[in-house]
């Protein structure tokens, strides 16, 4: 059995179904972050080693900039109005992803009689600012949005014309490497596809023009964007 949890000392202001999408928030932002940094990562050509040195110890924010240059220079006209939207979704779901999860949440008192209430969060940094609990699910909506066009991103990684993800049947699955030997190929399913990626303890190998990638049993030779 497991052992109950402690009381918070303070209240927690939400029902079970929104600490659900809460928790569905916080682990779909993860997937975001790892997508968007191989995606920037991709779209610079760079090896791990000079992307971590580099972009490691900044915010998701303040790499929009490059995202949206560097989508900019892309050849393919498909990937580069991808990097368009994520550009466009990211700017607007940050500072409301960055609310409901580092901002104190409590009630608004809305009358002097302290009954009418609202839950949403306060920050000393910007006291004026506020986000309200019945906006999490737009938020929610909006982040699977943007890691939809994530994943297609990734697609252009591995085939020259991908066939693009939907929510019914097709899955992309996202897990950083561990650096250590023990680093399995990432695979993207898709659909009745499964395509593996080769890659090293450090992150990704890089495929150059003469070299090439196995996908189903075959040997596929990628265009480089």
């Amino acid at each position: 059995m497991a052992k109950p949890l402690l009381p918070p000392p303070f209240e927690i202001p939400f029902d079970d179904q929104q600490l659900i999408l809460m928790g569905k928030i916080a682990v779909l932002w993860g997937h975001i972050d790892e997508a968007f940094n191989t995606s920037l990562r991709w779209a610079l050509h760079m090896d791990q080693e000079l992307f971590q040195r580099h972009f490691c110890d900044q915010m998701i924010g303040r790499k929009l900039a490059i995202f949206r240059l560097a989508g900019e220079k892309l050849p393919s006209a498909h990937a580069k109005s991808l990097f368009e939207m994520v550009g466009a979704q990211l700017t607007a779901i940050i500072p409301q992803r960055n609310a409901a999860m580092h901002h104190c949440w409590g009630r608004f008192v809305l009358d002097s009689s302290h009954v009418n209430t609202r839950v949403g969060t306060y920050s000393h940094q910007k006291p004026k600012k506020r986000f309200y609990v019945e906006q999490l699910p737009k938020l929610y909506d909006d982040m699977v949005a943007a890691m939809q066009f994530l994943a297609n991103i990734r697609l252009f990684m591995v085939d020259e014309k991908p066939e693009f993800t939907t929510f019914k049947q097709n899955k992309i699955h996202f897990a950083p490497q561990p650096r250590d030997a023990r680093s399995n190929p990432v695979q993207f399913e898709r659909g009745d596809r499964v395509f593996h990626v080769e890659s090293s303890p450090k992150g990704w190998k890089e495929n150059t023009g003469g070299q090439s990638v196995r996908i189903g049993g075959q040997d596929y030779h990628p265009t480089i964007y």
